[in-house]
């Protein structure tokens, strides 16, 4: 879902409503295992088989666009209030019959701190790079700093909310 990522540059509803993926295909995890996040990707994986679904991975941590009516009716056909799976995956799958295009066109996932050093420079100087998002493991306060440059977050210490930086849509 797109719960981490910062905008970096300016966006516009072409930029939010265009179909990304992550990867060709979702593969889940073997077992179902303990961890609630990959434990919800599991459970995807095994929806995805029993609805004969295909298994591309929407799982891209950026703004998109759901179609409120088709949004609530994945949301009842799969009982999500109730159970948690991955939304982006189940509900693209179950719509998108066009090609859609890889994520990183849009964003820079930093998932280590390696990612970091390499890539974010040059993410922030690519027009077409609009999105940051990270993991747990590709947060460092190198990152925050530079994130505090870019995106204009002012926040208080006490604060939880990283959401208030200075780029918001443009009108849609």
């Amino acid at each position: 879902m797109m719960d981490d990522f910062y905008a970096i540059k300016p966006f516009n509803f072409k930029d939010v409503s265009t179909i990304y993926y992550h990867s060709p295909t979702f593969t889940g995890n073997e077992k179902a295992p303990t961890y609630f996040w990959s434990h919800d990707l599991w459970k995807t994986r095994q929806l995805l088989d029993k609805e004969n679904l295909p298994h591309i991975n929407y799982t891209t941590h950026h703004p998109c666009y759901f179609e409120f009516e088709r949004l609530f009716d994945v949301l009842m056909k799969y009982n999500m209030l109730e159970e948690s799976y991955e939304f982006d995956t189940i509900y693209f799958n179950s719509y998108v019959h066009e090609p859609p295009i890889l994520d990183n066109a849009i964003r820079l996932g930093i998932w280590s701190r390696d990612i970091y050093e390499r890539e974010f420079d040059n993410a922030i100087n690519n027009p077409n790079i609009k999105f940051v998002c990270n993991s747990v493991g590709g947060w460092s306060k190198e990152l925050e700093e530079s994130l505090k440059k870019v995106v204009g977050m002012n926040q208080d210490e006490n604060s939880t909310d990283s959401r208030n930086g200075q780029y918001r849509a443009e009108a849609l």
